[in-house]
């Protein structure tokens, strides 16, 4: 079995070797998508125009300063919740998550200190950026990242299900916490959610925005992440990150598991 939609997420561009993939993917007549992480249409269409290759396809990853909290969910201001209206028409995808947290990644600091409190916290514009997200909709491909929680705990956060333009996207990364309970949890949540409009994201190939976060050790972890999504029946898989997969020495064995 071969995944329909193969995408990566680039939160850092600029860290990505563009040359190396754009020539490994064009020498195997191999397709992926990527979404960058912008500020701005502008920062988008830059990257956009920079890596111009019939092999990539290029989505938006729309992303707030630190300070506004880098992610969007209903804890965000209306005023940084508008700033999507830019890229209307765009395709692009959203993380619905809460504000940044002011602390380095740890598996059970950000579940008991940062996660678990917004399951009680008023998300007062959840309505708002849901209206925002079935708008923009209309025009652009959207696709909803959000956590493996319960449905009633994320449309809190303002995650809507998918339908219409919109995909859901699910995180499972499997290096963020206790490896075999990650998994165990991962393969009751996947079961049963597989269709064309969901995917789901597997990882770490490198650090994220809190910059200590645990990568795969080897890729034997990530060739085991990549069978039980295969196992399971799912069509669409994400990867984060391609910055992390330009890093590494052997990439085109990396590719390989992928599109095997």
């Amino acid at each position: 079995m071969t995944f329909k939609r193969i995408i990566f997420w680039s939160e850092f561009p600029k860290k990505v070797n563009w040359n190396k993939i754009k020539e490994e993917l064009e020498n195997d007549k191999k397709r992926i998508e990527v979404y960058i992480a912008a500020r701005s249409k502008k920062e988008f269409l830059f990257w956009k125009r920079k890596i111009n290759s019939r092999y990539i396809k290029i989505g938006a990853w729309p992303v707030l300063s630190k300070e506004r909290g880098y992610w969007f969910s209903g804890f965000t201001d209306k005023k940084d919740i508008d700033k999507l209206d830019e890229f209307k028409g765009i395709n692009f995808k959203l993380d619905i998550e809460p504000p940044l947290p002011k602390f380095k990644y740890n598996f059970f600091k950000i579940l008991f200190f940062y996660l678990i409190p917004y399951f009680v916290k008023r998300a007062k514009n959840s309505w708002y950026l849901e209206n925002k997200i079935e708008k923009l909709s209309k025009k652009s491909e959207i696709i909803l990242s959000g956590f493996t929680f319960p449905r009633f705990i994320t449309k809190r956060f303002g995650d809507l299900e998918s339908k219409g333009n919109n995909y859901k996207n699910y995180i499972c990364y499997t290096t963020l916490g206790p490896r075999p309970l990650m998994k165990f949890y991962y393969r009751l949540f996947i079961k049963n959610k597989t269709n064309d409009k969901t995917m789901f994201a597997i990882g770490c190939l490198d650090k994220g925005i809190f910059g200590n976060e645990p990568i795969y050790k080897d890729i034997s972890g990530f060739k085991e992440d990549i069978l039980m999504l295969k196992n399971l029946g799912v069509n669409n898989i994400v990867i984060y990150s391609l910055e992390g997969l330009t890093k590494k020495k052997d990439m085109k064995n990396w590719l390989k598991v992928i599109f095997s």
